[in-house]
Order: structure tokens, then C-alpha cells, then sequence
């Protein structure tokens, strides 16, 4: 022991007497930053000077790069903040860890720093195991995240550990506490309860949890990370390394002291002994080798258990979080018949919590009240549960449709899979399939309406023939007169007139049979309209007189009852003027089509100054009084008048009228509804049908006008041809929309458009387009055999100024050509 005293003792004069020879060498001072109070390692000594492991070491490695060395102690996170802020070069030691490396660069490490369990003595730990399985034993730590973390992770819970500033707390709390243990650097602790007179503190089991310890280097000098590197290389070789570590830390290695030699027979028993403690020596390095090996292999495997429990902990977490958020209702029954697992979307779905349904009776007891489904959801269950048991290949199966009832009573409809998971646990997964169910049901019942719906439909076609037939068979035998030479001139205007009437009555059930199918989609499109109702009510009234059933009836006294304005100005409203008029003919219609009645007075009154009241006023020549309305509509078995009757409530319903009916038994109906009236001051001129008279059209002339017509239909062209050609207006007729804009291309005169909307080429809207932009100050008049309500997007053309309806209106064209030419 005195001869490596000496041996120490030499080497560091030698250290001092060298060193200030080597640190000449160097202008460049090698500024060190160390922590003042890390024991063994580095901290200041009495004299105020760095001292400690750390310190020699980096003597050692300036002098062999030739660097004078100047330590500057201080306070850690100042140390480190110096190094990163470049005000020193390195610092002397330093744990690695990723986030650093990231700020500094590290050298090679230089020492491997081992952390063991402390005792006192005579307490019976042997490893970090008993530590964890001894629940109220508690730990010491230093205040480290990383020791912390790996206490938690190897099993040792928070509540157990307690944190203290440094090691030397951490002894004092190991020796003055029972139940206490504490995990801190191996050599650390042992220097400074050696240190601090703890001579009752042990280190029980292996040591665990090595970290590299090297020098930090600021992250911009590669060049001196480079020599650092060399140097501890260096030291390594050459041994002294090896004798700085044996000066700190030998004193805590297990070794053989030496003796002085007194006598021969000393000497003789000191070969003994050396050859003795030779052999014990080699078997002992041998059973160290293979404890280190055992020792990194149960490090392996208990590194291997701590990456699988957290793994299996990772697992349960991912498992858990989709089972929550699962759209499917989850539950876990064990194989007691226990609930023992509900999630979220189950409580959601049924209203029942785990606690709530608790085992298998209970949810058979709370989901299906009828106790007949009970009994046969329990036998279902039971014939599943027992083939799972038999088969273990039998894993999953599904239920038939089942009906439950939730906590709110409500019925629901599920698909039930059933799932073995081992060990006698089956999972349920319940897929809800109500919305599917009633969706099935709905359609079940639409479908049914819809033959019904159908049927009738196909029964009012059936019997159309009679109504359709007798305008057909009058117009074909008043047509068959007129190729007659024979006819008398006087007697032709009256045939032409007969014919134009029962064309008008085929054009009225053509159009009723196109608004019922309108109506019957769901596709019928409004078109409201200020209109002068007086007007409407004339037209209706024309139109009813000219029905070939008016002028059956000689009998039938049919009066147009119609108010005086005081002001001579219209009666205004606003309303869709098609269809209001088919309401109010239609209701006509019936009214005459049935029996009893003689004397029918309709048109409208001032109900109070912004209302006008519509009505429809009948007399019966005898009295009925177990017939309605509808008893009288239905007598005959016409289904055209039956669908009109439908068409009509539907269309009072769809436009917002409110119908209602007064029957007196022996007078008999009076049927009215109220409008209200758009003020005189503020019509919508542009749709508003205002009566432009002309007492004779066909004294109406514009010899310098030229209209483009543009039908594609040679009778409807030749008619309107007809009526223009007696104004004496030049006319320019073509069959297909391109020609019509050929014709716009040459830049003729052209002072009017009529445009037929649907064309065999393009359509009328690409034409109306191309004279936007092109001729833009043209007016255009449209027509169609389209209801305008069909066709919205005329609203888009500023050059579209009027529409009609074909057939076209003689007098209409005309009041339409007088608003755009003048008179």
C-alpha cells in the first residue's frame, strides 16, 4: 500500500512539475467550465481551487494536446449556458443524452456511470424486484426525470418516490428513515457516504442504468473535438487514465493489500497464499465474467420486459380508445354471465349503464319485456353459447333480427353478433338497422300507394275516351263540312267557330291531364302575376259558353256577376292566372256536368277594400238533401271529371287558397274564396295584363316592320303567318334556330323576333343569347307549348319582352305586337 502511495505520490509531482513546461507551449488558454459541488467528479475544494476526477482527467488531456487549462467553476445551468453562449471551450464532464448532443457536441465518453440500489445495513433487499414488490418501501431519488421515468417504468409507483436535490439528501434520508431505500450513482454514493461517516449504508444487486459520461465540447470547434478524442485515447494507453481512476475510485475496488516481508517463513506462506489467491483470483474472474453475463442478460430480459409491458400498455390504450369510439354498441360478458364491459355508444344507444343491466338476466329482463321474445332470445343464446363451448373453432355467429326495447321504451331493430373471446368471455356487438327497417317499411308503403295510385290513374285513362271523343268526332265532322263546296260562306264562320271551341275543350283536358302528372311529381312550377281579375273572370266566363255541354243544356242559366270600380281602374291581383282559371273552370265544369242545377251565377265582390271574395253561386230545381258536392260530381261514373275534381283540390291547396262550401238543401251551393287585392298605384307593369283595346285587329298595320319568325312547325308557322301577313309586315321565316341566327349575322333590318322555344336544332334560349349580345336592341317574342312556369330561365333574358302560350292567341299576339310597335 506504501509503494503505490509513492507511486501516486510521484506521478502527480510529476503532473505538477510537467505541466506548466507542456502549457507553455500553448498561447491558447483551454477555458473549462465545471460544476462546483459534483462530487467525486468535479467541485471546489478549501482552498478554492477545482479538484476531483473530472479535473485530473482533463489536465491529463490538455497536457497532451499542449493547452494551458483554466477552470471556472460554477453553478450548473450557468456552466452550461456558458458553453452553448461560446464563453468557455468545453466543459469537463457531462451525461449524454439526444437533446443535448443536438446544443454541444460530446466526446468519446470517458467513464461509464453505473447507478445502484443503497440500504441500510441488515436490510434484506437483493434487487430492484424486491424494491417494486415490496409496496411500502419507498425510494430516494435524485431530482431527475430520467431516474424518475425509469422507476415508474420498471413498476414503482409516483406516490412511492421521493425526490431530493442531491445525493448526499438522499443518504441522510436512507439513514435517519425506515422503509427507505435509495437509487443513485454507484461510485458517487459510495464517495460521499464514505465522505460523510454513513458507514451503515450498503449497495445490494447489480448495477443498472449505465450512462455515458464525456467532455462537452461547443458545437462550432470541431478541430478540438478531434484532439480531445485522441487525447483520451492516449491516456487510455499509456496508463494514466488508470491511475487517476485508481486514485478516486480504487479505494471502492475489491483488491488484495500488500503485506511488507518480516521473515522466511512469511515468505513462504505469502507463495502460498499469492498462488492460493492466483487460482482464487482466475476462478473468480471467470465466475465475474459469467455474473456479468448473467447480469446483461437479465439486463436484456428486463429491458425486454419493460419494452413489452409498455407495448401491451400501448396496445390495451389503442384497444380501449377504439372500442369507445366504435360506431357499433360493445359489451363483454364473462363467463359467469356477468357484464363486465359496456362502452360509450352502448349507454348512448340504449339508455342502460354496466351498474344498470349487471348480468344476462337482467338485460333479457330489461330489453325484452315480452316474455315470449325472452324465452326465445335465451334459447338462441344458450344454443350458441353451448356450440362455442364444444368447438373452439366456432368464433363468431349472428343473431336474426331482433327487436329491443332502450331505457326510453323506444323499439329498435339490431343485427346481434355474437363473439368468443376465450376462457368462457363472449363479446355482443349490436348493429343498429332500425333506420333500415323503417326505411323498408316507408317504401312497402309508398309502393302500395303507388299501385293504388296507378290504378286509379290507369282507370281515369280508360274511360278519357268518352270526354276526348266527342270534341275529336265533333271537329273531324265539322272539318269533313268544310271541304264541302256546297257550304254556304254565311255558314263557315259558324263551323270554324264550332271547331275552335272543341279544340279548346280537347287543349282544356289535355292540359288537366298534364297538371295532374305535374302535380302528381311534386314538379309543378307557379308563376304568379299581377292580373286584372275582371279580365280573368271574362275569359272564363267565354270560355264555359263556348263548352258544346253549355249548348246541351237549354235549360241551364249561366250569369257573370262582376262589381263597378268607381274609379275606373282594374281590380288587381296577384296570382297565377293559368291556374286559377282551371280551378274556377274546372269547378264550373262540374257544377253543370251534374244534375239539379239550372241556374249558376259566379264572378267575385269587394269583401272589404283589400279583399275581393270569389264565388260560385247555384240554384237545384228540386231539393237533395242526402247528396254533397261530391255525391253530385260522382253520379255518372266519369273518372275524367273524378281526377278534375282531384286536380282542383290539389291545385286550391298548392296556390293557398282556402275553398270552402255553403250547401243549402233546397238552394243549393255557394262556393267562395277571398283574394286580396295589389293596390291601383303600384301594378307590376311589366306583368301586368292591362286591357289594350282594339276594337278591330285587323285594321292594324305596320307595312315597315320585319319580323324573323322562327318554328320549326309548318301549321303553327302558316297561322301566325296569317295573322301578320294582314298587318302588311315584311316576314322572314325559318325552320331551325342556326338559320335564324345566319340571318342576325347578315345584319338584316329586323325589328321583332317570335321565337318558338323548342327547336329540332338548338334551342330557343341559344338564339334569344345570340341576339343579346350580338343584337340586343331586337325584342323578342317567345312561344311555347310549355307552361311559362316551366321555363324560369327566361328571367334571364332583358331581351325577351313577352311570352305566349300555344296555341297562339290571335288577340294576344296582336295586344303584344301593339305594345311593341305602337298603334
Amino acid at each position: 500500500m506504501r509503494i503505490r502511495f509513492v507511486k501516486y505520490l510521484l506521478f502527480l509531482a510529476s503532473v505538477v512539475l510537467l505541466t506548466p513546461l507542456n502549457m507553455a507551449q500553448s498561447d491558447d488558454k483551454l477555458l473549462v467550465g465545471t460544476d462546483y459541488a459534483y462530487y467525486p467528479y468535479e467541485y471546489v475544494n478549501e482552498f478554492h481551487q477545482a479538484e476531483g476526477f473530472d479535473i485530473d482527467i482533463i489536465s491529463a488531456i490538455a497536457l497532451e494536446i499542449k493547452r494551458d487549462v483554466e477552470f471556472r467553476p460554477g453553478n450548473w445551468s450557468n456552466v452550461k449556458s456558458d458553453l452553448e453562449e461560446g464563453r468557455t471551450d468545453i466543459i469537463a464532464g457531462m451525461y449524454y443524452l439526444p437533446d443535448r448532443a443536438e446544443r454541444v457536441n460530446f466526446s468519446m465518453p470517458y467513464i461509464i456511470v453505473t447507478h445502484s440500489i443503497f440500504v441500510k445495513a441488515g436490510d434484506y433487499l437483493a434487487s430492484l424486484k424486491d424494491v417494486k414488490d415490496q409496496e411500502d418501501l419507498n425510494v430516494v431519488v435524485e431530482n431527475s426525470s430520467i431516474l424518475h421515468a425509469y422507476l415508474t417504468t420498471a413498476g414503482i409507483s409516483a406516490s412511492r418516490i421521493i425526490p431530493v436535490e442531491n445525493q448526499l439528501d438522499a443518504l441522510k434520508i436512507l439513514s435517519e428513515t425506515s422503509n427507505t431505500c435509495a437509487l443513485l450513482p454507484t461510485l458517487q454514493g459510495q464517495f460521499i457516504a464514505r465522505r460523510n461517516g454513513f458507514v451503515d449504508v450498503n449497495i445490494v444487486g447489480l448495477p443498472i442504468l449505465p450512462r455515458e459520461y464525456a467532455v462537452a465540447i461547443n458545437k462550432s470547434d470541431t478541430l478540438l473535438l478531434s484532439q480531445i478524442n485522441d487525447a483520451i485515447t492516449t491516456i487510455h494507453k499509456n496508463g494514466i487514465y488508470e491511475k487517476i481512476y485508481y486514485k478516486w475510485f480504487g479505494q471502492y475496488e475489491k483488491h488484495q493489500n500488500a503485506q511488507p516481508i518480516i521473515s522466511i517463513t512469511e515468505i513462504i506462506l505469502l507463495l502460498f497464499l499469492v498462488l492460493f489467491l492466483g487460482a482464487a483470483a482466475f476462478v473468480i474472474s471467470k465466475l465475474k465474467t459469467k455474473k456479468d453475463e448473467l447480469a446483461t442478460e437479465v439486463q436484456t430480459l428486463e429491458n425486454e420486459n419493460d419494452r413489452i409491458n409498455q407495448l401491451l400498455h400501448k396496445n390495451e390504450n389503442s384497444l380501449r380508445k377504439a372500442t369507445e369510439n366504435t360506431p357499433f354498441p360493445l359489451a363483454i360478458i364473462s363467463s359467469s354471465g356477468n357484464f363486465v364491459y359496456v362502452n360509450r355508444i352502448f349507454e348512448d344507444e340504449f339508455g342502460y349503464t354496466q351498474r344498470d343491466i349487471n348480468n344476462l338476466k337482467n338485460w333479457l329482463r330489461l330489453f325484452f319485456p315480452n316474455l315470449t321474445e325472452q324465452n326465445k332470445i335465451q334459447e338462441r343464446l344458450e344454443e350458441i353459447l353451448s356450440h362455442m363451448a364444444l368447438d373452439l373453432d366456432y368464433k363468431t355467429t349472428t343473431c336474426d333480427i331482433i327487436p329491443f326495447l332502450d331505457a326510453q321504451k323506444n323499439r329498435k331493430y339490431f343485427n346481434l353478433y355474437v363473439v368468443s373471446l376465450g376462457e368462457g368471455q363472449i363479446l355482443f356487438l349490436f348493429n343498429n338497422i332500425t333506420t333500415v327497417i323503417n326505411t323498408e317499411d316507408k317504401l312497402h308503403s309508398i309502393i302500395s300507394q303507388t299501385e293504388s295510385k296507378d290504378h286509379y290513374v290507369v282507370n281515369y285513362l280508360s274511360n278519357l275516351g268518352h270526354d276526348f271523343k266527342i270534341p275529336v268526332n265533333d271537329i273531324v265532322g265539322y272539318a269533313s263540312l268544310l271541304v264541302n263546296d256546297e257550304i254556304p260562306k254565311t255558314e263557315i264562320k259558324t263551323i270554324a267557330q264550332l271547331i275552335k271551341r272543341n279544340g279548346e275543350s280537347m287543349a282544356e283536358i289535355i292540359n288537366n291531364i298534364i297538371d295532374f302528372s305535374k302535380v302528381e311529381s311534386g314538379k309543378l312550377g307557379l308563376l304568379h302575376q299581377t292580373s286584372d281579375i275582371g279580365e280573368i273572370f271574362n275569359d272564363i266566363y267565354q270560355q264555359i259558353l263556348a263548352m258544346p255541354l253549355v249548348q246541351e243544356i237549354p235549360s241551364l242559366n249561366l250569369n257573370l256577376n262582376l262589381p263597378v270600380s268607381g274609379n275606373n281602374r282594374p281590380f288587381l291581383v296577384n296570382l297565377d292566372k293559368t291556374r286559377f282559371k282551371r280551378v274556377i273552370s274546372s269547378i264550373l265544369y262540374q257544377i253543370i256536368h251534374s244534375e239539379n242545377h239550372q241556374d249558376v251565377e259566379f264572378g267575385f265582390f269587394n269583401h272589404n277594400p283589400e279583399v275581393i271574395r270569389v264565388f260560385i253561386k247555384t240554384s237545384r230545381t228540386k231539393p237533395s238533401p242526402q247528396k254533397s258536392l261530391n255525391d253530385d260530381y260522382q253520379k255518372d261514373n266519369n273518372k275524367s271529371r273524378e281526377i278534375g275534381l282531384t286536380l282542383t283540390a290539389e291545385l286550391t291547396r298548392i296556390l293557398g287558397y282556402e275553398l270552402k262550401i255553403k250547401t243549402d238543401v233546397n238552394e243549393g251551393y255557394f262556393i267562395y274564396l277571398d283574394l286580396k287585392l295589389v293596390p291601383a298605384e303600384t301594378p307590376n307593369q311589366s306583368t301586368t295584363e292591362s286591357l289594350l283595346v282594339v276594337d278591330d285587329p285587323d285594321e292594324v298595320e305596320w307595312p315597315h316592320k320585319t319580323i324573323l319568325l322562327v318554328e320549326d312547325n309548318m301549321e303553327n308557322s302558316n297561322y301566325v303567318e296569317a295573322i301578320l301577313g294582314k298587318m302588311k309586315c315584311t316576314i322572314i321565316t325559318k325552320e331551325s334556330g342556326r338559320d335564324a341566327i345566319e340571318v342576325l349575322k347578315k345584319n338584316f333590318p329586323i325589328d321583332l323576333i317570335i321565337l318558338d322555344w323548342m327547336l329540332p336544332d338548338i334551342s330557343g334560349q341559344e338564339v334569344a343569347g345570340f341576339a343579346r349580345l350580338n343584337r340586343p336592341s331586337i325584342p323578342i317574342i317567345v312561344v311555347s307549348a310549355m307552361e311559362k312556369s316551366d321555363l324560369a330561365n327566361l328571367k334571364t333574358f332583358e331581351n325577351i319582352s313577352y311570352f305566349i302560350e300555344k296555341p297562339v292567341n290571335r288577340r294576344l299576339l296582336i295586344k303584344n305586337l301593339l305594345k311593341i310597335f305602337g298603334e
